[in-house]
């Protein structure tokens, strides 16, 4: 048995092609699991972003009823 024979010029060109859609394909799957994980953060904290804005809108309606109240002129007088 002689030395391994070196792969022909065609199977290296392929092997390369092959590596290299490997490599875009993991990019593209590393890319979409942190699409994921993104995802599932904004779902984790919705609620409390909900409460928050809620809370806000309250905040502001008490603001517009005492600012209201202070530009109203005093019952009799």
């Amino acid at each position: 048995m002689g030395p391994p024979k070196p792969p022909s010029s065609t199977a290296a060109v392929d092997l390369i092609c092959l590596v290299e859609e490997l490599r875009e394909q993991e990019s593209r799957l590393r890319t979409e699991l942190l699409e994921h994980k993104i995802l599932k953060e904004t779902i984790t904290i919705m609620p409390f972003i909900e409460t928050d804005v809620a809370a806000l809108g309250e905040n502001a309606h008490l603001l517009r009823r005492a600012r209201r109240r202070q530009y109203q002129p005093a019952a009799g007088g």
